[in-house]
């Protein structure tokens, strides 16, 4: 079991480093990916994974402030959760949003890491409107200090992402419930 675990963790930062660089390319400045898991009864959001990119070394500092938070506590995993017409938050204007009072980030620190997120949920349903706090175990992250997520591009890609993270949390919590 433990070899498991371990393999499916290297596997998740392979993905997060790789998923950086793509929309660092994309954005034509550096990104950021992490994975995060969502409990559903509990309602708390947890990092799981960050990307294995030098630039991003300080960013595993931001989850010593906090382990967990709840999903209200996030403008981008509220929206999703909550909203059955949102199945992806893409905001390229966040420090904007939050001077408007459009966006709330758990971590007072947020603004020195990123102006730019684009977040989508990890579950198997596609469609909005049965995107809930019953049918999402995590959510996949990217942000940047520059911004410019296109919104088609950047859901074709994350919803491969999401494919590979979910089925792959979905057998592991499997293997680790028996």
């Amino acid at each position: 079991m433990q070899m498991i675990s371990e393999l499916s963790r290297n596997h998740s930062i392979f993905l997060c480093s790789r998923l950086a660089e793509i929309f660092a390319i994309v954005t034509s400045s550096r990104c950021h990916a992490s994975i995060k898991s969502f409990n559903s009864v509990t309602g708390l959001v947890t990092t799981r994974t960050r990307d294995a990119l030098m630039h991003n070394d300080d960013r595993s500092s931001a989850d010593d402030f906090m382990r967990s938070y709840r999903f209200e506590a996030n403008t981008a995993f509220n929206m999703i959760l909550t909203n059955p017409k949102i199945d992806i938050y893409i905001n390229n204007f966040l420090k904007l949003w939050a001077i408007m009072g459009y966006y709330v980030n758990a971590n007072p620190d947020w603004r020195r890491y990123y102006c730019a997120t684009v977040v989508a949920p990890i579950t198997s349903n596609r469609n909005a409107s049965t995107i809930t706090t019953d049918t999402v175990i995590g959510f996949v992250c990217v942000d940047s200090q520059r911004g410019g997520f296109p919104t088609r591009y950047s859901k074709a890609v994350l919803s491969v992402f999401v494919v590979l993270i979910n089925d792959m949390m979905v057998k592991l919590g499997e293997i680790e419930a028996t």
